[in-house]
């Protein structure tokens, strides 16, 4: 796994070339394995993106998630879009 400014950088640049918010999900939760968990979904994407805490909170509730959740790729990608780099 990367370290933590590795994996926000990654995070980044992945957003700038145009990857939606759904596949920078299973991204993060592929490099992080077992390190990954709602908190720390919501940590990189508030470090890393332009986004209000509500709307990522609530986008932690996507069906790809394993804990007990319902949203579609549609609606996590609606509620997160456009993604805006912090700093850019």
């Amino acid at each position: 796994m990367a370290d933590e400014e590795e994996i926000k950088r990654e995070l980044a640049r992945l957003a700038r070339a145009g990857i939606e918010p759904i596949k920078l999900i299973r991204w993060l939760r592929l490099e992080l394995g077992e390190q990954f968990s709602e908190f720390s979904f919501c940590r990189y994407f508030i470090e890393v993106f332009d986004v209000p805490l509500f709307n990522v909170r609530r986008a932690s509730s996507w069906v790809g998630l394993p804990y007990g959740a319902y949203l579609s790729d549609e609606e996590v990608n609606a509620m997160l879009m456009p993604l805006r780099v912090r700093g850019d």
